[in-house]
């Protein structure tokens, strides 16, 4: 039979029940209490990382950036195109310089850096003969100098100062002067 509640009765199992969901309630509220708490730390942290790592980036980038640009400042020869005086003037100071030149029909890609000029046929004229295309075109020769005493027929004959240069063009040249 069943017994009935009396007023001002307690039922227990209704107060167990409400007393275990109290408990997984709290339970749950000291869980994502220390979650957001790691999740703010955690957030800080990254915050710090981030104040920390922007500087840094930067610095790196304008490190790299004025690298980049004193290199290719420095690096790179003057481009004479065809103008004499400007190679003469560079070559005098053992910088580097390029151009381009016709020396007795032929064409030369002429370049100069730390008192050395590299001079390198690259064309011959229509009327020499194949085999001396052959024996001459494409060849170098690299040839030294003493600062602010570049002398200019270097740039106006083929064969000036041979005995201060070495390579494939000057054996070759020696070979065709033997052979004439």
């Amino acid at each position: 039979m069943l017994k009935k509640k009396q007023p001002g009765t307690i039922d227990l199992n209704k107060l167990l029940r409400e007393v275990r969901n109290a408990r997984q309630t709290s339970e749950r509220l000291v869980h994502t209490e220390k979650y957001a708490a790691s999740q703010k730390k955690s957030f800080e942290n990254l915050t710090k990382k981030r104040t920390l790592l922007l500087p840094i980036t930067v610095t790196i980038l304008v490190v790299v950036l004025a690298s980049v640009l004193i290199w290719s400042t420095t690096n790179r020869a003057t481009n004479c195109e065809t103008d004499k005086t400007c190679f003469i003037a560079i070559a005098n100071q053992c910088s580097k310089a390029r151009m381009t030149s016709t020396i007795a029909g032929a064409e030369f890609i002429l370049s100069t850096n730390k008192c050395t000029l590299t001079k390198t046929l690259t064309a011959l004229a229509e009327k020499e003969p194949i085999a001396v295309k052959q024996a001459l075109q494409g060849k170098s020769m690299t040839c030294t100098y003493e600062q602010n005493s570049f002398d200019d027929t270097y740039l106006t004959t083929i064969t000036a100062h041979l005995d201060k240069c070495s390579g494939e063009l000057k054996t070759a040249l020696e070979i065709i002067r033997i052979g004439q």
